[in-house]
């Protein structure tokens, strides 16, 4: 009987779709309504930073190996499945689990918090007064950290931060008159990163004395009045935007040189490494396309 079983040549279970499984399970964590409201947002937050990790170790580890033309056969053939069906199958996957948490977060948990006196205003919902605080809010806080940078198809890529939060402007010159048809050389592309020294999160003046408190999102407002970046420019579309790059990099602990020279080179690397997927909001169509064609991304590395 033992030696029948042994000689059998039993099927594995792929550890990379078996880590987007658990990543499931966490969401279904966040999915559930008996938990309290805070603890499901902190399990659906959870859910994207494991898909930041994920895409720039194992991901970019099964790419290399596709764009090499190789299948290291100690890292995917064991499992019976190339690296191109795996990253087809993984992009399946994810893509249902960011359907089924965006539509909790956006139908269940900022109305139960707005029922429970936490209520997130986006901008077309800001009273006057509140687009007046804001307004000069972004002015005094938000604005003096920002640093725009223009992407230019014939020059270098500025550096981007990998996981860090951009928002993206295409510029048209005040002066010009609108087109109805765009053209790609008729506008300018400009990225701002959200500075990490500032929350995400802008607690807007109590306008009654109820116990309801209102809040509004970083992210809105550098959109909202990011004109006050480009004097002499309208700003036509935007779009918020993250990157993660390639992390998994080796370092050679036989080299000679000090091991901690080797560590920061390999560092350094990772900030210059290739992009592995971008992750943006609804928006402009124009920017996605002009960011994945800058990142060298396909359709199936945008979420």
């Amino acid at each position: 009987m033992t030696d029948n079983i042994e000689s059998e040549q039993l099927p594995l279970l792929s550890r990379d779709l078996s880590w987007v499984d658990f990543n499931e399970r966490v969401l279904e964590e966040g999915l559930n309504k008996d938990l309290p409201l805070l603890e499901r947002l902190r399990f659906l937050s959870i859910v994207s930073t494991n898909f930041d990790e994920f895409f720039m170790i194992r991901v970019a580890a099964m790419k290399r190996a596709l764009h090499s033309g190789l299948s290291d056969p100690g890292l995917f053939e064991p499992y019976g499945i190339s690296p191109a069906k795996q990253l087809k199958e993984i992009n399946k996957k994810v893509l249902s689990i960011f359907q089924r948490q965006w539509e909790c977060i956006e139908h269940e948990i900022f109305p139960g918090l707005a029922s429970g006196g936490l209520k997130l205003l986006r901008p077309d919902s800001y009273s006057v007064p509140q687009m007046d605080y804001l307004e000069s809010f972004f002015v005094k806080e938000i604005f003096p950290a920002l640093t725009p940078l223009r992407i230019e198809d014939d020059k270098p890529l500025p550096f981007i931060e990998s996981r860090a939060i951009y928002a993206a402007f295409l510029l048209e010159p005040e002066n010009e008159v609108i087109s109805i048809n765009y053209d790609d050389n008729s506008d300018y592309l400009v990225i701002v990163k959200l500075p990490k020294t500032l929350s995400r999160i802008i607690w807007l003046p109590q306008q009654n004395e109820t116990n309801e408190f209102s809040w509004a999102l970083l992210d809105d407002v550098t959109l909202a009045w990011g004109a006050y970046l480009f004097p002499g420019y309208r700003i036509g579309e935007s779009l918020l935007f993250k990157i993660n790059r390639d992390a998994d990099l080796s370092v050679d602990e036989q080299r000679d040189e000090n091991f901690l020279e080797a560590m920061e080179e390999a560092l350094e690397g990772r900030e210059k490494s290739d992009v592995i997927r971008m992750v943006c909001s609804t928006g402009s169509t124009r920017i996605k396309e002009k960011l994945a064609r800058c990142f060298s991304l396909e359709n199936e590395d945008i979420y």
